[in-house]
């Protein structure tokens, strides 16, 4: 049987991937990338970790992930010893019936105790393990990004020519942001640097305020920014350099052929004009939106509901349920994607000749 790092690693090096290119396009930092090929598998912080990870990589090198999954679960089986001391029985001599009921009350209740206090233990240990799950994607590129980061995004960084992920993860209570380096553990009102290179300095500088830890879906408006001596109560989102369009954040981009989409022309226009755009929803969706202003709006839209906007400027959207959302801009009907997935879009003006084309860009 094919392990699970050697099916990976194997993979991975006949489509041509370097570590270094794996690690950009998927967002999945260097060590658990290199944990994964080599099954070394305590590197994660907890399972869930690990099988998150997996199933991305998986997809990634377009491996079944279930499949990936249960042969690393067959393979994490095999490790577990056989109970052979419970396969063996060794018959004794017959013993006074109240001996026996003696013996069977007092290893009742050791059972009991030790049952209750294995159960708090693991109570306590399932409340301080980290939390992974699904979210957005971000990619950093400019000297800040603000925003409100909820579990299981990731953001993308490139330092000093190195490719780096952070990850928000939810432990008892609070908000860490996972680095290759360092975990930052954040609450409301926090101010704090981050080594995300591991050499001991810090290389970002880190702002939470509104930090929302109850619910389902735990959440804070962070800014992460490059300028690590920068005095707090630095500019938002929409103050820093701007491409032509206004909202100042790349469309990113992809070297993965299946993840590259066209943009979608919505309409002609001598001018920048402004245009209708409005969205019905056939499935539960989290809708989040950002404007060239800097105005933010995240909200959970249910079957049947709408949501209008009327703009001049770019609008960038994240969607997490594309094929349960209905696009119309100007009127005209736009495809975003399969049900379930998670898409970002952008809507932006482009030059071409003596005419404004309003276009519908994917945001990578």
């Amino acid at each position: 049987m094919e392990s699970v790092g050697a099916k990976l690693k194997n993979h991975r090096e006949e489509k041509g991937y370097s570590l270094e290119q794996v690690v950009r396009e998927t967002h999945i930092a260097r060590r658990y990338i290199t944990a994964l090929e080599s099954e070394a598998f305590d590197e994660f912080p907890a399972e869930s970790y690990l099988l998150g990870f997996l199933r991305n990589y998986s997809q990634f090198l377009d491996l079944e992930p279930q499949e990936m999954v249960q042969l690393y679960r067959n393979i994490r089986l095999q490790e577990q010893p056989a109970p052979i001391e419970e396969l063996i029985h060794t018959p004794s001599r017959r013993a006074p019936v109240t001996l026996i009921a003696a013996i069977v009350v007092a290893v009742l209740l050791i059972a009991g105790g030790a049952f209750f206090g294995i159960r708090m233990l693991l109570g306590r240990n399932a409340e301080a393990a980290p939390v992974a799950v699904a979210g957005e994607e971000y990619a950093f590129s400019n000297d800040f990004l603000e925003q409100r980061f909820g579990v299981g995004d990731s953001i993308s960084l490139n330092l000093n020519g190195e490719s780096y992920s952070l990850i928000v993860v939810s432990s008892d209570n609070a908000l860490l942001i996972e680095s290759p380096g360092e975990t930052l553990s954040v609450t409301d009102d926090v101010e704090a640097s981050l080594d995300v290179t591991g050499d001991g300095r810090p290389d970002l500088r880190v702002l939470v305020r509104n930090a929302q830890l109850s619910g389902d879906r735990p959440s804070a408006v962070i800014r992460f920014d490059r300028q690590v001596a920068s005095p707090s109560g630095a500019a938002s989102v929409g103050s820093g350099p701007a491409e032509a369009g206004g909202i100042g954040l790349p469309l990113g981009d992809t070297n993965v052929a299946s993840r590259r989409r066209q943009p979608q022309l919505v309409v002609e226009r001598e001018q920048e004009q402004s245009y209708e755009l409005r969205m019905s929803f056939i499935g539960p969706t989290m809708l989040r939106y950002l404007t060239a202003d800097g105005d933010r709006v995240e909200r959970w839209f249910g079957d049947g509901e709408q949501f209008e906007l009327t703009q001049e400027d770019e609008v960038r959207f994240w969607l997490s349920n594309a094929g349960g959302t209905n696009l119309e801009i100007d009127g005209r009907s736009l495809s975003l994607g399969e049900s379930g997935e998670v898409v970002a879009f952008q809507t932006r003006w482009v030059a071409d000749g003596n005419t404004q084309r309003l276009e519908l860009h994917p945001v990578y």
